[in-house]
């Protein structure tokens, strides 16, 4: 019998009594888990935390200041899963358009996955520095648990991946580095 338990930082996931089995998306017959409530009494406003975000894609590279962008945009905008999973979500369309493009250099498209990786792994740092105020380390949560709950982050991995092999003949520089960047994450 499947249940819906929520996490000690209010995320939902499934689990079923019966075969152990534990799950972020809603199995077939159960209920949608309702969406993870911001600690504020006033709703979040999702359009423009994406109106923010498209900038900071767009700027997004291996440069540290503009890895540090996108951290501080998740960390700042993430406190719910919705907006969390839908940037997330975007991250993964940008880099998906620039790797698969065949636009450029091998190399700098390559670097577009790079940085993507680069930016989800500062998020997740967040969440074990003791430093992070409270509601950066909830936003940090909520973006970890977007990441385990959707297929969005593994499918930015297997992108990268792909486009490296795809491109190693081309450009052999660029698998040694998608292969240590994919370790990151």
């Amino acid at each position: 019998m499947w249940q819906e338990v929520e996490t000690a930082e209010g995320l939902t996931y499934f689990y079923n009594s019966d075969t152990r089995e534990v799950r972020w998306d809603p199995p077939d017959g159960a209920p949608a888990p309702a969406p993870v409530a911001d600690e504020s009494d006033e709703p979040r406003d999702d359009a423009a935390a994406m109106d923010a975000l498209a900038p900071v894609l767009q700027g997004l590279s291996t440069k540290r200041a503009r890895v540090a962008a996108f951290r501080d945009w998740a960390l700042d905008h993430c406190g719910d899963a919705r907006t969390a999973e839908r940037g997330l979500k975007k991250l993964l369309d940008h880099v998906a358009t620039r790797l698969f493009a065949d636009e450029g250099p091998a190399l700098e498209r390559g670097r577009a996955g790079l940085a993507a990786l680069y930016a989800v792994d500062d998020v997740l740092k967040a969440t074990r520095v003791e430093a992070t105020p409270p509601e950066r380390r909830r936003a940090a949560l909520a973006f970890g648990a977007a990441c385990e709950r959707t297929s969005h982050l593994a499918r930015l991995v297997g992108n990268v991946a792909r486009f490296a092999t795809d491109e190693a003949a081309a450009e052999p520089r660029l698998a040694d580095a998608c292969a240590g960047a994919t370790r990151l994450v």
